[in-house]
């Protein structure tokens, strides 16, 4: 069961469809939701920011760590107040948190204390394709021991009927199926099982049937299907002609370097779907 939510919030363009999904989930999952806001440690040294305003060809400005500060923490102040408004308007109860430090590791420090983490795949000033494959996020999908919602700026649903969850046998993908069973058992949410038969999994009948096992043990209401071809493209189909909601999915892939980079398939989807998804650790 879920019953608290942390979502991280920024100064990027996607922080309100971030903050509105992650309310809105807990709305409906009658949860608490916090935010947090983390200053980022590095943008306070001057070195840092002296080479912005040396590289646009201005002099170099008197406290300017102070002046840095200063700025960075009337953007939490902006941030607070746009929080506490959306809880007050879908009348859910939470906090906002202002951190400084290490984005990745403060995030991570505070989701110990939630069920769920929520973030966006934008993050402050960067492209989508730098954040996924950059290290802020790796970092963060690595330190976080939770599941974690990753919700794509061109989110357009905040609601939840039906979740596509793939699933190919691995530890992973048992603790996606494991998590989003016990989390919608009480909604009446439908499960879309897909199981994507190519070259990277063994016997798609026998994680077909071990799936199978495991919802049969549960009150959910759920299809299972095998389908052939490239994974990522199979599953973005299939949740589309299926009118899922969200995709679940294991974070990492079964190869042997698991422990150092997010799995293919996952960093795919998170770079093609228009859907939140969630990732278990």
């Amino acid at each position: 069961m879920i019953k608290s939510i942390l979502v991280g919030l920024d100064s990027s363009e996607n922080q309100t469809i971030v903050r509105k999904y992650a309310v809105e989930i807990a709305k409906f999952l009658k949860a608490k939701v916090n935010g947090v806001h983390v200053i980022d440690i590095r943008k306070l040294y001057s070195p840092f920011v002296e080479d912005i305003f040396y590289s646009a060809g201005m002099a170099s400005v008197p406290d300017l760590q102070n002046l840095v500060k200063n700025r960075l923490e009337k953007v939490s102040e902006v941030l607070k107040e746009g929080y506490q408004a959306a809880l007050e308007e879908h009348e859910v109860e939470g906090e906002f948190f202002s951190k400084q430090g290490n984005v990745s590791e403060e995030i991570a420090n505070q989701a110990k204390s939630h069920d769920l983490l929520v973030i966006g795949t934008k993050g402050e000033h960067t492209s989508i394709s730098e954040i996924l494959l950059g290290s802020t996020f790796s970092e963060l999908i690595l330190g976080v021991n939770k599941p974690v919602i990753v919700v794509p700026e061109q989110c357009k649903k905040f609601y939840i009927k039906k979740i596509l969850v793939a699933y190919d046998g691995s530890t992973n993908s048992n603790q996606a199926l494991e998590i989003i069973t016990q989390s919608v058992k009480d909604h009446q949410f439908e499960l879309e099982i897909l199981v994507v038969e190519n070259s990277n999994i063994e016997d798609a009948q026998s994680a077909l049937q071990e799936a199978e096992c495991y919802l049969k043990n549960h009150e959910v209401k759920y299809n299972c299907r095998i389908v052939k071809g490239p994974a990522c493209s199979c599953i973005l189909e299939h949740a589309k002609a299926t009118k899922c909601d969200m995709i679940a999915i294991g974070s990492y892939s079964s190869s042997a370097i698991k422990d150092f980079f997010i799995g293919s398939v996952a960093r795919e989807l998170l770079e093609e779907t228009t859907l939140p998804m969630l990732l278990a650790n």
